[in-house]
């Protein structure tokens, strides 16, 4: 009860703006599917400063991890020395091994907020907003939305009407022939089976582990030096997406799809734009450090080599002129 008072205390503003902006868009365009894309489109955009910055400390984290590697075999004998080279490189290069924390915890309740509205949108919407009419049409209060046949039958309904209105209501959910409310595993539990609303049910499920597979695949390849003990992250991660994606709403998994689309494209803006950009700059500083550090080495051995040739040169005029003597 304490844990659940928190989350509404936490949750309920946040939900009750979305639900506020989603009854505004769905006047503009009168598809709840339409109007959920938009919102996770917006949210985005809205958290885009810290998504972006997370993206930016995991792909910089990735492009210094040969680097690293090279430091761990270096200073495998002196952990202090390890760590302390570890920290520098990370600072010299903007890197942050914790930046990516804090930007998935500030989005966590944005995803509870969109799962709950979805869920069940007459509840976080005006009721005197359009949404509202088109879910709860005939009635129009919240109450009665909600109610089950008794309530209808106290509302005058007769015994079929109740069944019925208690049975649609909430409706008007749908969006590419699947309720954004119910989920696959009710779909398919169902009496009375509607299979075009399990095949899209299905399809979402396959966009969703095929998005979340190429995400992760993408960031794997950037790393070269990726412990291959790691590599069935890659296949763990988006089977656990298909499975939730049997459990959650419809709603849930559109914005869960969207925000992945959203992400894999900024991922790569960030990586052409930003990462690689950044590695080849310190990847010319250190050649041309290097070369300033063989030219430094090879300069006494060139005044050696010198020094030797002038003391050669003086030892043969030395055996001339006494060769001259005793010719003399």
């Amino acid at each position: 009860m304490v844990v659940e008072s928190i989350l509404d205390t936490i949750l309920n503003p946040i939900e009750k703006i979305l639900g506020d902006i989603i009854a505004f868009l769905y006047n503009i365009f009168p598809n709840l599917g339409v109007c959920i894309i938009i919102v996770t489109m917006l949210l985005m955009l809205l958290l885009y400063p810290l998504t972006h910055k997370q993206q930016k400390s995991m792909l910089a984290m990735q492009a210094l991890a040969p680097k690293i590697k090279e430091l761990q075999a270096k200073y495998k004998d002196d952990r202090q020395k390890q760590s302390e080279e570890t920290m520098k490189l990370y600072k010299e290069n903007g890197a942050n091994p914790f930046g990516s924390c804090f930007p998935m915890l500030i989005q966590s309740p944005f995803f509870f907020s969109i799962y709950r509205v979805v869920r069940s949108i007459q509840d976080f919407i005006p009721t005197n907003s359009k949404l509202f009419k088109s879910i709860c049409d005939p009635v129009n209060t919240l109450k009665a939305c909600n109610g089950n046949v008794g309530s209808f039958q106290s509302k005058g309904f007769s015994a079929s009407q109740s069944e019925s209105l208690a049975n649609s209501l909430p409706r008007g959910k749908e969006f590419l022939g699947m309720n954004l409310s119910r989920n696959l595993s009710a779909a398919l539990s169902a009496q009375g089976k509607d299979y075009l609303a399990i095949f899209a049910y299905t399809v979402m499920l396959i966009l969703i582990v095929v998005t979340t597979y190429l995400n992760i695949a993408r960031q794997q390849s950037r790393n070269p030096v990726q412990n291959n003990k790691m590599g069935f992250i890659k296949y763990l991660i988006p089977a656990g997406a298909g499975l939730f994606s049997i459990i959650l709403p419809g709603g849930t998994n559109l914005y869960i799809l969207v925000s992945a689309l959203w992400r894999a494209g900024q991922q790569e803006i960030i990586f052409h734009k930003v990462i690689t950009p950044h590695r080849d700059k310190m990847d010319l500083k250190e050649k041309e450090t290097k070369l300033q550090l063989e030219s430094k080495i090879d300069a006494p051995k060139t005044e050696d080599k010198e020094s030797e040739e002038e003391i050669q040169e003086k030892a043969n005029q030395a055996r001339i002129e006494r060769k001259k003597r005793k010719k003399k």
